[in-house]
């Protein structure tokens, strides 16, 4: 198959229009799987459009990968693991602007961390699995943190929270994910400065 051939290849995919062939091709491969369709079917096609997910990259234009990430979103909208790629990525595209521009951002990558936080908040909770949506949540936190977006951040964790709310289970074995994950959150909170935009202390 063509799209495991690029899978296969060392190289990152940078042409424009080979990715969007490429995307073309892998999105006629999304559009047959169904509610019918055996789970062996659907983790072995998410697996090869990840894998191409991840193959793009135009190096420091960074916008450019972005943007090839918001179409695949649309594309791939029913592959739970394709979209959790997709956001994984785009995290790691704000990290990667963070190092590029050594944390003293200009207007532009400034608005481009923020896009790439944007893009995961509104992601997010199109995951069917609650406990990696609260995960998610965090490592976006996280990352707008990493970037100086106070406002972000408290935007984010308070999602992280309702879905800890809005999910609450009594069960044993949930109530040591929940704790959990609390703490987790908690300590990252200790670090996190009151969004100045609310009050100041």
């Amino acid at each position: 198959m063509m799209l495991i051939f690029f899978c296969d290849k060392e190289d990152k995919l940078k042409d424009g229009f080979l990715i969007h062939s490429i995307l073309q091709l892998a999105k006629t491969l999304h559009d047959k799987i169904d509610f019918m369709s055996e789970e062996r079917e659907v983790k072995r096609v998410s697996n090869i459009i990840s894998r191409l997910v991840k193959k793009v990259d135009h190096g420091k234009d960074l916008d450019k990968t972005l943007n090839v990430f918001t179409e695949a979103r649309g594309l791939f909208i029913n592959l739970d693991q394709v979209t959790e790629t997709l956001i994984f990525e785009t995290i790691n595209l704000a990290v990667r602007c963070h190092a590029y521009c050594k944390g003293r951002h200009n207007a532009k990558t400034l608005n481009f961390v923020k896009a790439c936080i944007a893009y995961a908040h509104i992601t997010i909770p199109t995951l069917e699995d609650i406990e990696k949506q609260i995960s998610l949540f965090l490592l976006t936190s996280q990352v707008a943190l990493l970037n100086g977006l106070i406002g972000e951040t408290d935007s984010v964790l308070r999602q992280a929270l309702i879905q800890v709310d809005e999910n609450f289970s009594e069960k044993k074995e949930d109530l040591d994910k929940i704790a959990d994950t609390l703490v987790k959150i908690l300590g990252f909170l200790v670090i996190v400065p009151s969004n100045p935009e609310d009050n100041f202390f």
